[in-house]
């Protein structure tokens, strides 16, 4: 009897194995439904940016120490946008500002004004390095005065006149989240006058004439940023570029720095600078005896943004 009931219930095991696999296969088989109304999970695109306003105003009447009374107003924007995915990257970056001031009983006159947009393909063929393929357009908005006799203007810039671009694909090293260097031993920059009937194109590098100056050469871009402690985050920017046709030895240079102080929330303190070496520009200059004539030299501004802030990012982390 006991011989018997062993191989019995070995059997009904063997049954009851075999139709639960034919479930589970079953189960396997059937149509999965898929809502398309679901979002996805995976995010390609990361981004973030800062943008901030500022007003400042004096108003003197009757004061002893001099002066004159004064309202300023300015904005700042900044913008970065990332799509990855596997090993292709795409880079994409806008910064903006523009400001305005009035002295005394002058008008209204333009104290900082440009834009640059740049767009960055990637491919990443080892950690760290990638290959890339860069353009960017400098301008500014709206036109630029010089004032010989403080009452009069002379126009001698608009938009796009002049303008910078640069096409270089290259080769880029990037360490994680604070350090690149790109390097493109073939570029092409142009100096742009679009208008040059009131512009004067040759101020610009510009053949007269003309309305491009293309150059080709080599270009050099590194970038650094880093929270130096918390709330306060500096950046530097630093772009070198040698003509191969055109005394290559006097390398044109941009060099851009800006620490952003996080007071609160809504509160920022910015502080830039700008450092602009063109040989192929010509700026205005001063004479021992007090005149004034366009040579070669160095161009600088700095601002400093104290006002109403904001800082965003987003939350999805590229796949």
């Amino acid at each position: 009897m006991k011989i018997f009931t062993l191989p019995i219930f070995w059997l009904f095991v063997l049954m009851f194995g075999c139709f639960g696999a034919f479930a589970q296969s079953n189960d396997d088989l059937k149509p999965k439904f898929i809502d398309p109304t679901a979002k996805d999970s995976i995010k390609y695109w990361t981004y973030d940016g800062n943008a901030a306003i500022n007003l400042n105003q004096v108003a003197l009447k009757n004061w002893a120490g001099g002066g004159q009374s004064s309202i300023g107003i300015g904005a700042i924007f900044g913008l970065k946008a990332t799509y990855a995915k596997n090993n292709f990257s795409w880079d994409v970056k806008a910064d903006m500002a523009f400001g305005l001031q009035k002295l005394g009983k002058q008008e209204f006159r333009k104290s900082d004004d440009f834009f640059e947009i740049s767009s960055q393909l990637n491919y990443k063929f080892k950690t760290g390095w990638r290959f890339a393929f860069l353009t960017t357009l400098r301008s500014q908005f709206a036109p630029g005065y010089e004032y010989p006799e403080d009452t009069t203007k002379v126009l001698i810039s608009k938009g796009f006149s002049p303008a910078y671009s640069i096409i270089a694909p290259g080769i880029e090293y990037r360490a994680p989240k604070y350090f690149s260097i790109m390097i493109s031993p073939i570029t092409n920059k142009n100096n742009i006058v679009i208008d040059n009937v009131n512009i004067d194109e040759t101020r610009y590098g510009v053949e007269e004439g003309k309305n491009v100056f293309a150059q080709a050469g080599a270009f050099v871009t590194t970038t650094f940023e880093i929270e130096v402690v918390k709330n306060v985050t500096y950046k530097t920017k630093l772009d070198l570029f040698s003509n191969y046709l055109q005394n290559p030895e006097n390398v044109d240079v941009n060099w851009t720095n800006n620490v952003v102080m996080k007071v609160n929330d809504f509160l920022n303190v910015t502080v830039s600078t700008e450092l602009v070496y063109d040989d192929d520009v010509f700026v205005p200059k001063t004479r021992d005896d007090g005149s004034i004539y366009q040579g070669k030299g160095t161009q600088f501004r700095q601002g400093l943004t104290i006002g109403i802030g904001y800082k965003f990012k987003s939350k999805e982390e590229p796949k």
